[in-house]
């Protein structure tokens, strides 16, 4: 083969990839999705194989592939997966650094996230609110808050209405001033100042204001206040649209579109925004039972595969539950698990 990396569908070469280590999958991930593709379709052959590179292409959901040079332990994910594998030459062990760091790792989602965040490509920024006291000038809803949520963490925000969920996730977005205490990030270990699009925040209810307003619009917006444009704006946006399954609705007008449709779109925004953090109040509040389903769906995809902070809020217990995320619950004042 004259490349690192190549995918055929049928016996068309549609895809090949020189890059270095495990960025080319990564890459082929995404080409994937913005495609369409039915991995069904596919396969892939590869110049070498080790652990990280077998489970990396099982978690695409890749089927058949071929691989010039693979390991045992590569071979063996394979074959556990149910993958159709051939192989010119076996080796006991390739020698790589991240082959030992997946040592113990049976699973393939886990380690596409330990090679996601190897790789600097997850996107999540770690929150620390430092006796953060919240509410509207000198009236106290939450009082002096210690809580620190990890780089790509999730967490529920529960309570009921009026116990101030929306207050206090609106002073971390920073779409409310505080009344004292600080709320800090961090990157990788190292304090930042949070830009533009870091923070993405969704209301409780999205607007149903009739604004002529198509999503193509809405998303183009999104993607040129980050400076994107020509193809890297429209790969973007296509992308997005396409992880969250609202590409359908691109030439649509905003608010033609149900809750649960105007919930896919907003989401798309903040992927398209590159947000690392996703705060959403009370996102389930408007949804029937396959809506909710939908979103929970949706949100853990999201968090797998673009791992950004995640705060929700809500009081729905069976959406709650279905999420399955660290919970925090706030009353009277005060928040506690």
């Amino acid at each position: 083969m004259d490349n690192h990396l190549e995918l055929y569908r049928e016996d068309e070469l549609i895809y090949y990839n020189n890059g270095r280590w495990v960025y080319p999958l990564f890459d082929l991930e995404n080409y994937i999705i913005k495609n369409d593709l039915s991995v069904d379709t596919l396969f892939l052959k590869d110049k070498i194989a080790g652990r990280a590179a077998a489970h990396l292409m099982v978690y695409i959901g890749i089927k058949k592939v071929h691989i010039g040079l693979i390991s045992r332990v590569g071979l063996e994910v394979f074959k556990k997966n149910s993958v159709n594998i051939t192989y010119d030459t076996l080796v006991d062990r390739i020698k790589c650094r991240t082959e030992t760091l997946l040592e113990g790792v049976e699973n393939s989602k886990e380690a596409y996230k330990i090679l996601k965040q190897r790789a600097g490509l997850f996107s999540g920024i770690e929150i620390s609110c430092k006796s953060l006291t919240c509410g509207y000038q000198r009236d106290v809803v939450l009082d002096k808050i210690d809580l620190n949520i990890k780089e790509g963490g999730t967490l529920l925000f529960l309570g009921e209405n009026g116990e101030g969920k929306s207050t206090f996730l609106r002073t971390i977005a920073n779409l409310q001033d505080k009344i004292s205490g600080e709320v800090v990030f961090y990157k990788k270990g190292e304090q930042i100042k949070v830009k533009k699009g870091d923070i993405g925040f969704l209301n409780q209810n999205p607007d149903t204001r009739k604004m002529p307003i198509l999503v193509r619009e809405i998303m183009d917006v999104t993607a040129s206040l980050l400076g994107l444009k020509g193809e890297e704006k429209k790969y973007q946006i296509e992308i997005s649209l396409r992880r969250t399954g609202a590409l359908k609705f691109l030439d649509k007008h905003y608010y033609e579109l149900s809750g649960g449709e105007k919930q896919r779109v907003n989401l798309a925004r903040l992927i398209c925004q590159r947000a690392g953090i996703f705060i959403l109040d009370e996102p389930a509040a408007n949804l029937d039972k396959k809506g909710r389903d939908i979103l929970v769906s949706l949100l853990k995809d999201i968090h797998d595969r673009e791992m950004p902070t995640i705060i929700v809020s809500s009081h729905n217990k069976e959406f709650i539950d279905d999420l399955g995320w660290e919970k925090l619950y706030v009353k009277g004042g005060n928040i506690g698990a």
